[in-house]
């Protein structure tokens, strides 16, 4: 795979909202299989791009990439491919190919994600508030007249089913949603899709009242074929910070995003403690 191709493949995996390991070659001595700016991926479901020699030495990086996926941390690792030389710095595979490589193993964070499932004007004000934080925005509606009018961020349309935007949304778990639609029904049907689907997303907001958004749980446990959790669930959405206006909606719901991201825990949420 040429490093086109690699650069390619990250931006794939970024706007897909995925974590992966970017090893790269950034210095080698002697013979053996890798070349300086060699470059190899390795994603959290286990996938690996391009290549840095194979062999042992990748073997033995796949296992040291792992670990950089758990803990989050880039490092750097020196490998020595003679068995004869050994170097107080460097793990000795006992190749006979001889030198030494030296790799960049780096922690590639997920692009943090809000889906907002509505357009209307509460939709519209989150993505006001949220433009200039780092986050990767979607709105979804199923009013292609209302997205038209929407700009700057990614937009995905659909018609009357939106269990057929999921194919687009791609995997949600770890993300943050917002279920802001005009609908009662809809919103239903969507938390239902999401629910169905096993997404563990990190944040999931519904703007409703107290009333709804309980209706919404018990339908949801007597039509959803399997048990769930709701830990992620904070409905009604938003910080108890005051105001009913969308604008102020949005505000309070952009904030409690922002602390659920930051893990604040002393900040009053409107949202009822879910258990089941």
């Amino acid at each position: 795979m040429k490093n086109s191709d690699i650069y390619k493949k990250i931006l794939e995996l970024n706007s897909n909202g995925t974590e992966f390991v970017l090893i790269t070659v950034i210095e080698k001595r002697g013979s053996g299989p890798s070349e300086t700016g060699g470059r190899m991926i390795y994603t959290s479901s286990g996938k690996t791009f391009g290549t840095i020699g194979g062999g042992t030495l990748e073997k033995l990086v796949l296992k040291e990439s792992a670990k950089v996926l758990q803990s989050g941390s880039s490092i750097i690792k020196k490998y020595m491919l003679d068995k004869e030389e050994v170097l107080p710095d460097a793990e000795n595979i006992g190749m006979l190919c001889g030198g030494d490589v030296t790799l960049f193993i780096e922690y590639m964070a997920a692009e943090e994600q809000i889906f907002i499932f509505g357009a209307g004007h509460v939709g519209k004000s989150l993505i006001h508030h949220l433009s200039g934080l780092s986050y990767r925005l979607t709105v979804i509606d199923d009013r292609e007249d209302v997205l038209t009018n929407i700009t700057g961020v990614r937009k995905i349309f659909f018609k009357k089913d939106p269990s057929t935007v999921f194919s687009e949304t791609g995997d949600l778990n770890r993300s943050n949603i917002v279920i802001a639609t005009y609908s009662h029904e809809l919103d239903y049907k969507i938390f239902k899709n999401i629910i169905e689907r096993g997404f563990v997303p990190r944040y999931l907001g519904i703007v409703a009242s107290d009333k709804k958004i309980d209706t919404i749980i018990s339908r949801s446990k007597k039509e959803v074929k399997k048990e769930f959790k709701t830990d992620f669930l904070y409905s009604p959405a938003g910080l108890d910070i005051g105001g009913r206006s969308p604008a102020e909606i949005a505000l309070s719901i952009a904030s409690e995003i922002q602390s659920v991201r930051y893990e604040k825990k002393e900040l009053k949420h409107l949202s009822k403690k879910f258990r089941n």
